[in-house]
């Protein structure tokens, strides 16, 4: 592992490069941080050249990192900011509006746990209905579907017909939500990502291209 800077604009930014066995180079943002992947044989010079060729890209998305960064006091809902509040009551709930949620907690769970399940609590409030919904629309069912919180995708449709849907997807726009839904409902149909599978979603949403930029992520593609 490697640490290393780069001066953007007026900002200097720690990275890190990882040297492992693989063929090309990956760069991504995770959890804040820039980490830099690269084949164990590449020269460092042209690591660096390739680095440096990506700037922009790496100012664009530390410009995003700034946009979603959040404290304790708030936390991305339905694709905008909104204000955290805790309060003490004998069981756990919650209690929401267009700019706050209430966390509603008892003396003996920690803030944090709280806050945890009520985040689990709303996907499965806000989630599931629109899954629903366009189950209806579609007139597609899978075998299963299932809330989880996933790493590198927004959905995943397997090949037994078992649908899993983020629920991180409480901090995108419910339009976005949808457009991930059928994404994966019409893998039930198509197992890739052919010309005739982005047809059957546009047949549904034809606006699908606008909505799958519905999130405070820069790109909410899926893969």
């Amino acid at each position: 592992m490697i640490i290393k800077q780069m001066r953007l604009d007026d900002t200097i930014l720690e990275y890190m490069i990882v040297l492992e066995n693989r063929r090309s180079v990956v760069m991504r943002f995770r959890n804040g941080a820039l980490v830099v992947k690269a084949p164990l044989n590449i020269p460092l010079k042209t690591l660096d050249d390739w680095i440096d060729s990506k700037k922009d890209w790496i100012l664009r998305q530390l410009r995003i990192q700034v946009k979603l960064n959040v404290d304790e006091n708030s936390m991305w809902f339905q694709n905008r900011k909104i204000h955290l509040r805790y309060e003490n009551y004998p069981k756990l709930g919650y209690e929401l509006s267009p700019t706050e949620l209430v966390i509603l907690y008892p003396k003996s769970m920690s803030k944090e746990s709280a806050y945890n399940r009520v985040r689990k609590q709303l996907a499965i409030d806000i989630i599931l209905p629109i899954m629903y919904r366009m189950m209806e629309m579609t007139q597609l069912k899978p075998n299963k579907i299932e809330l989880k919180s996933l790493k590198r995708s927004w959905g995943r449709c397997d090949s037994n017909r078992n649908i899993r849907l983020s629920e991180k997807m409480i901090e995108c726009d419910p339009r976005f939500i949808e457009y991930v839904c059928v994404h994966e409902l019409m893998h039930l149909k198509h197992m890739n990502h052919s010309k005739e599978f982005y047809q059957s979603i546009e047949a549904i949403l034809p606006d699908y291209k606008k909505r799958r930029r519905m999130t405070p992520y820069q790109f909410g593609y899926l893969t």
